[in-house]
């Protein structure tokens, strides 16, 4: 299993990915326990629901570019130079903006994710975000 998985809108992380946000004192986050089976109705031990505490306003999109993806057969239109109010954001160091179900990490939570060499993360600078635009 990975260090980190979606599921829905839950997340679920592993006790090591959960250890190194603990070691780092990130804020924002806390978890809860999570029971996963396996196929076989076995236990899977050893991961938790994460849950983003911090938060931050909408996205602003009025600095954004429209770029075009091309997303295997078809090419879409994407907005690229999101950003946030930080006026309007907690300071937490894993948060999410309202409206939307990704997760924003500060630099001190990438650095000690990356320590891991995790399974099922993707990180990407935020300034690389590209949000679809739906018009």
């Amino acid at each position: 299993m990975a260090d980190c998985m979606r599921v829905m809108r839950v997340w679920l992380i592993s006790n090591r990915f959960r250890d190194a946000l603990v070691q780092s004192n990130a804020t924002g986050w806390e978890t809860a326990p999570a029971e996963l089976m396996g196929i076989n109705g076995a236990p899977i031990a050893g991961y938790h629901q994460l849950i983003v505490k911090g938060e931050s306003g909408e996205l602003l999109l009025d600095k954004a570019q429209r770029v075009i993806v091309n997303k295997g057969t078809r090419e879409l239109p994407y907005l690229k130079g999101c950003r946030i109010d930080e006026s309007d954001w907690d300071q937490q160091d894993i948060f999410a903006p309202r409206g939307q179900y990704y997760v924003i990490i500060t630099e001190l939570v990438a650095e000690a994710v990356l320590q891991l060499n995790p399974t099922g993360v993707a990180l990407m600078e935020f300034k690389d975000y590209q949000k679809l635009d739906l018009g």
